[in-house]
């Protein structure tokens, strides 16, 4: 603040500086005079450039750090927040959301902070000596408000609304770009570049459609406040000379009175030009906070799991279940069964019957359950999700895999895990065998997404990861998908040696890999229908023995 009284107050004491030049030094010539007010000019200009500096360097210091903090609470908001909410959030509109509206933000900040503060110190200040000097002619200087105040009202609302719409094309261009290139791929191989191009280019079409009815109303005011401004400043000339002619005011005071009148009309110009940009920045607050404020619709419990010697590891008693973005679809139809401590239990059913839900459902993904879910005979819903999460390791069929080396990624579940445990389950995982053939070995970098990996070896990565986790209960959603028969049958062995005593929930991708599981459940419309050994259910029931059928095809 300090700074910008500085910046303000040598500005408008140039005013002074050039009457006192005028009046007492060309007027009347006097070297002296002139030479001193000169200096004192030189003194101010000084002073206005120190100012400045201070005034950029602090203000926008405050500004970064500020935006720094807001990208901490939206990172630390939507990484805690429900899986649900991103079944209705873009990743493509979040990114845009943390980067270009908080910059936009940003600007809001410095603009406020600098520009209309030191804009309105300069502008009071301006009007004030202009009043001293003349009070007809700054009566007809500050005629002009009402002129740039009127539009400004008129259009705010609708100027605000424009900058919405034209964030939300903005954010559709930025999912449709991380969409293109993460499936870049899948677009080259079907010929659709074209396509998207085309896609792409309606998008931008339509954002500078909206950025253009935008742009033409801040134009127009634009327009206006400077045609205001310059007419009030032809009107004080013209009224100002008159005066000068008839005695009532000296050259020296019209000169400072015109420098004031361009300090206050420029001042005045730059408080409604940022009162017209305001609504952009305005609506990105509105965006990114709707980010940060959104509450979880899961209540969460801080309750841990109690001491108890029940044999039950699972148990869903009656479970209905629908996902929050498809109310009118029932995924799971009053789903009941139990699983006992220690055992491997295979999980079979077609595709959408909701095997997948199980597992989601089992980490408290969801929580608009009907019927009760249990883990450790303790319904998970009155359990802290961190406490649930502690206990349980999942591996999806398509690997989680992030930017840095095959180490990272298999320590990402465990950072603080030995790097004897890392190489423990990368020799079980087969991860070593594959690692061996890269110079840097488990040190290689595997590139966004672990694009320089095959599928097979991203599964084994994910296997080790949750392995490192050392978990009471494994899920396996269809996670040696990518791999063939014989290394899947390899892998699962090792792992049934490494999880002994503990539970393995798994998804089967081939009839072979559950055939020695101590139980499996078959599902079907989101039911269990039968359960049993893979030689039970071969005889008892008939939609396992159509899957086994269909999948010995596909075999």
């Amino acid at each position: 603040m300090l700074s910008l009284l500085f910046v303000a107050t040598s500005l408008l004491m140039m005013g002074r500086a050039f009457k006192q030049l005028v009046d007492c030094g060309l007027n009347v010539p006097r070297l002296q005079s002139i030479n001193n007010s000169i200096l004192f000019i030189v003194i101010l200009i000084i002073i206005f450039g120190t100012a400045s500096f201070f005034r950029s360097y602090f203000i926008n210091n405050i500004a970064e750090k500020a935006v720094g903090k807001i990208k901490q609470d939206a990172y630390y908001s939507l990484i805690k927040r429900n899986i649900v909410d991103f079944e209705e959030l873009k990743i493509g509109d979040i990114i845009s959301r943390l980067t270009t509206d908080i910059e936009l933000i940003a600007k809001l900040i410095v603009n406020f902070l600098s520009f209309f503060i030191r804009n309105l110190i300069m502008f009071i200040g301006a009007v004030a000596l202009m009043f001293l000097q003349s009070p007809k002619l700054a009566l007809i200087t500050l005629v002009t408000i009402p002129l740039l105040l009127l539009p400004l009202m008129k259009f705010s609302k609708y100027v605000r609304t424009l900058s919405r719409h034209a964030l939300q094309a903005q954010a559709s261009i930025s999912s449709t770009l991380e969409e293109s290139f993460v499936n870049i791929r899948t677009i080259q191989a079907f010929n659709q570049q074209e396509n998207k191009i085309a896609d792409f280019n309606k998008q931008i079409t339509l954002y500078l459609v909206q950025a253009s009815a935008r742009l033409k109303i801040r134009s127009l005011f634009f327009a206006i406040a400077i045609s205001a401004i310059l007419f009030s400043i032809i009107t004080v000339i013209w009224v100002g000379s008159t005066d000068i002619a008839s005695g009532n005011l000296s050259p020296g005071q019209m000169i400072s009175f015109i420098y004031f009148a361009v300090i206050a009309g420029f001042s005045s110009g730059g408080i409604f030009e940022l009162f017209s940009e305001i609504h952009t920045p305005l609506a990105a607050v509105e965006r990114v906070f709707a980010l940060i404020d959104k509450k979880n619709e899961c209540r969460e419990n801080e309750d841990d799991f109690r001491e108890g010697k029940s044999s039950i590891a699972i148990e869903f008693q009656d479970v209905y279940f629908s996902y929050p973005s498809r109310l009118d679809v029932s995924v799971l139809n009053n789903l009941s069964f139990t699983i006992q401590y220690g055992k491997f239990i295979g999980i079979v059913g077609r595709s959408g019957v909701g095997k997948s839900t199980i597992m989601q459902i089992l980490l408290k993904f969801y929580c608009n359950i009907k019927g009760i879910v249990k883990v450790k005979d303790q319904d998970i819903l009155k359990i802290n999700t961190g406490r649930l999460r502690n206990i349980i390791a999942y591996v999806s069929q398509e690997a989680g895999i992030f930017s840095g080396s095959i180490k990272t990624n298999i320590a990402f579940s465990n950072p603080n895990a030995s790097e004897k445990q890392i190489a423990e389950v990368a020799v079980i995982t087969g991860i070593t065998e594959f690692a061996s053939q890269f110079k840097e070995g488990l040190n290689t970098e595997i590139g966004e997404r672990g694009v320089r990996l095959s599928g097979g070896q991203k599964q084994r990565i994910a296997i080790a990861r949750a392995l490192l986790y050392q978990p009471t209960i494994l899920l396996l959603d269809e996670a040696m998908s990518a791999l063939d028969s014989e290394s899947e049958q390899k892998l699962l062995n090792a792992i049934k040696q490494l999880m002994r005593g503990k539970t393995i929930l798994s998804i089967a991708h081939r009839i072979s890999s559950i055939e020695q599981t101590d139980e499996i459940l078959v599902i079907d419309n989101g039911a269990l229908v039968s359960k049993g050994s893979h030689k039970e259910l071969l005889e008892s029931c008939e939609v396992y023995r159509g899957i086994c059928v269909s999948r010995l095809e596909y075999e």
